[in-house]
């Protein structure tokens, strides 16, 4: 929460902190949800990062996909 919060002070950025997030492929489709909101489309890139609590002040993913 602490970092959403920090992140949400740059322009461009929208971050979305769940807990309930088991694998991968929940990031990326919320990811994409989120994005196609914003008002992306398809062929625009998302960065999407992601990391495990037990890590503290550590980024374990950082990916970049396409909006479909």
């Amino acid at each position: 929460p602490k970092t959403c919060t920090k992140l949400s002070y740059y322009w461009g950025v929208f971050s979305v902190f769940r807990k309930d997030y088991t694998d991968f492929l929940s990031y990326d489709r919320v990811g994409m949800e989120v994005a196609k909101e914003l008002g992306y489309q398809p062929g625009d890139k998302i960065i999407i990062t992601s990391g495990y609590a037990q890590q503290h002040g550590s980024t374990n993913t950082i990916r970049i996909i396409d909006v479909n």
